[in-house]
């Protein structure tokens, strides 16, 4: 393990204001040609889990590209797609589309509600767009600069936003009309790779993972968000003898303070092999990291994680080609099970989502989203959209 502490560098953002949102006139764009709005159309798209661009965009009512944004009001569901668009689902027994929010220019990256039942989509245009969702349209409240594309999103218990946007770490108030900085300067000690996963623990750290795999690397930090100044308690790097840390693409945190990060090798996608895919439970208190266990007996490369209300960890996962997409549940008491495997996906599982009632919602690299339910250790396929 090697530890390393980096300072900032100040980068000023800039707020304005916009307003966009779908045509009804197709409601599920049953009309609209496949296409692929990414920053690297036709090449590689290292933000999107090291893959290469998405081209196997299919023609289907719903999302016709790579759903990376899932997000649960407790009613409606959200998805946020490289074709540029923002859904909300109505799931039901079917599903069926209340409105299509097109006002972003780019991948919608990440989507986020807040306890208030905002909705908040990041995309690679570097805006972030705050959302009122409710009835058939959406309202748009105010639209955010952000100094690069925005990849990840998540909340402090008081209501405060933590962006990744580009290099750089923010800590936003968006309550009101317009968004408030509050850090003095943004946080940029991953140094010029972007954080694709945050969380923040009962206590009130921020816990962010790097995952682009640029250069080689991942990274996992400790910080301490709170004052004006966000101050670096621990970085892990990638450390292949000890940890297998790697494009830490998904990280969750328990009740207990149990940190679970997801680690996606794109090194084996190569055809090398690697022993690097692996689920981490780590003990992130002090001043350095201490790893429980390490799981690797999951299918394929971590993309996503999720905790439900039992304290099952539900996992996301894609194999070493562009077939093959897992969503499985995994029970971590004291050491970890499998208690299903989902293979419904016929590509990349980009995202999982569990709702307070226990569903769980998995999208993929063509833009498909599933449905599922379990009961008695078993899961059941609802529907596709």
């Amino acid at each position: 393990m090697r530890l390393k502490f980096t300072a900032g560098i100040a980068l000023v953002a800039m707020m304005t204001f916009a307003v966009g949102c779908g045509d009804d006139d197709d409601p599920d764009n049953d009309n609209q040609a496949p296409i692929n709005q990414g920053s690297d159309a036709g090449g590689t798209d290292t933000d999107n889990n090291g893959g290469p661009a998405n081209t196997n965009q299919i023609d289907r009512p719903g999302h016709h590209n790579n759903v990376e944004g899932l997000a649960w009001d407790g009613e409606y569901l959200y998805t946020g797609s490289d074709d540029t668009t923002v859904r909300k689902i109505d799931p039901g027994s079917e599903p069926e589309r209340v409105w299509t929010y097109e006002g972003h220019a780019d991948s919608v990256r990440v989507l986020a509600v807040d306890d208030e039942g905002y909705l908040y989509s990041g995309s690679q245009d570097t805006e972030l767009h705050k959302i009122d969702p409710a009835g058939d349209s959406p309202d748009v409240i105010w639209t955010f600069d952000a100094p690069g594309g925005v990849s990840a999103l998540t909340f402090d218990d008081d209501g405060n936003l933590f962006v990744s946007a580009g290099a750089s770490l923010l800590k936003i108030d968006p309550t009101g009309s317009t968004p408030e900085e509050l850090w003095d300067e943004p946080y940029i000690g991953m140094g010029l790779q972007s954080a694709n996963s945050l969380v923040v623990g009962p206590e009130g750290y921020l816990y962010a993972g790097e995952g682009s795999g640029v250069d080689g690397g991942g990274e996992l930090h400790k910080i301490d968000p709170d004052g004006d100044e966000p101050e670096q308690i621990w970085a892990l790097e990638d450390d292949e003898e000890e940890w297998g840390i790697y494009r830490v693409r998904a990280l969750v945190i328990d009740d207990d303070g149990y940190l679970y990060a997801g680690s996606d090798d794109s090194r084996d996608l190569t055809g090398d092999d690697s022993d690097e895919r692996v689920i981490h439970k780590i003990d992130p208190s002090g001043e350095e990291p201490e790893q429980i266990w390490a799981f690797e007996d999951q299918p394929g490369n971590v993309t996503s994680l999720a905790l439900d209300g039992d304290g099952n960890l539900i996992g996301g996962s894609h194999g070493t080609s562009m077939e093959g997409g897992y969503v499985y549940e995994l029970a971590i008491d004291d050491e970890p099970t499998t208690n299903w495997t989902y293979t419904g996906h016929e590509y990349w599982v980009q995202e999982v989502l569990v709702t307070d009632d226990g569903d769980v919602y998995g999208s993929d690299y063509v833009g498909a989203v599933h449905r599922l339910q379990r009961s008695g250790g078993d899961v059941e396929h609802i529907w596709t959209y």
